[in-house]
């Protein structure tokens, strides 16, 4: 069972996939008694000082963040970037590249998708420049349009590999990654790396060359995962050298099983990275 947490470093807004505007999200964390947030959408940072300025109002304390895109072995990681200069020019041209990439991506599945007579890019809409358009909108418009029941077909049947309309995207290394979110003072962690699909060989060498690359840390409990995920994922942050996060992936209030602060424990004898960079007033 997840419990509610007084810090959730990884959530969205409707800038990248979420549902709620940033200033909504900040709210609903003060609700829910979270005392340090981060912001992490999806290749942009234009929610960010929104939030932080409602955060501010609210005696939030707040840290700009963001959740990259990046290849590992031919297959999509994404790293958080925590506590990173929102000024910084070459982070913004690193994530501007990003989004470029996710807008040519949005083509080449439309264009799948209307090979198979499959109309949704009315539904889909338009993106500005901040925007960051995923996977995500195209299952929405899918269910939207009547071509799935829900988002997990839309993601089986077009969107994962093997699907009719998957396109692979060809992100920066995960070195790249690492190397920008440092450039931009920021500290670089492994999001939600029981998500992958890895055995425990598997994450060993993910862990490693991570922490090889630069990596800082990585998000050892998110969202609604099973208390062992997060004791193995602990053992291999100990193991490695890497300071420990966590967050709720918070994407959406209708959710039966993500809620905003809330996911599992993280063993407390463990370097929590806002504890270890002071971003934890208390």
């Amino acid at each position: 069972m997840n419990l509610r947490q007084t810090v959730d470093l990884h959530c969205h807004s409707n800038i990248s996939d979420g549902k709620l505007s940033p200033v909504d999200l900040v709210n609903l964390m003060h609700e829910k008694e979270v005392k340090l947030l981060s912001l992490t959408d999806h290749d942009t940072t234009a929610g960010c000082e929104e939030a932080a300025q409602q955060a501010k109002n609210l005696d939030l304390q707040f840290i700009p963040g963001v959740e990259v895109s990046s290849d590992f072995n031919d297959k999509s990681l994404h790293i958080l970037g925590l506590d990173i200069d929102l000024k910084s020019s070459s982070l913004q041209d690193f994530l501007s590249n990003n989004r470029n990439l996710r807008r040519l991506r949005l083509e080449q599945i439309l264009s799948r998708l209307e090979h198979f007579n499959i109309d949704v890019r009315e539904e889909l809409g338009s993106f500005d420049d901040g925007a960051s358009p995923g996977r995500t909108h195209f299952a929405e418009a899918l269910v939207n349009k009547g071509y799935a029941a829900d988002k997990a077909e839309a993601f089986r049947r077009y969107l994962l590999k093997g699907g009719a309309a998957y396109v692979k995207c060809p992100w920066p290394s995960m070195k790249k990654t690492i190397d920008a979110i440092h450039e931009a003072g920021g500290k670089a962690v492994l999001a939600h790396p029981g998500r992958y699909g890895y055995s425990l060989p598997g994450l060993r060498g993910l862990f490693r060359q991570f922490r090889d690359a630069g990596g800082d840390g990585a998000e050892v409990s998110s969202g609604p995962q099973a208390l062992g995920v997060v004791q193995r994922l602990s053992q291999l942050c100990s193991k490695f050298g890497l300071m420990v996060s966590g967050g709720s992936d918070f994407h959406d209030p209708s959710s039966r099983w993500v809620k905003a602060g809330e996911y599992q424990q993280i063993p407390k004898r463990l370097p929590r990275i806002w504890d270890e960079m002071g971003w934890l007033v208390e």
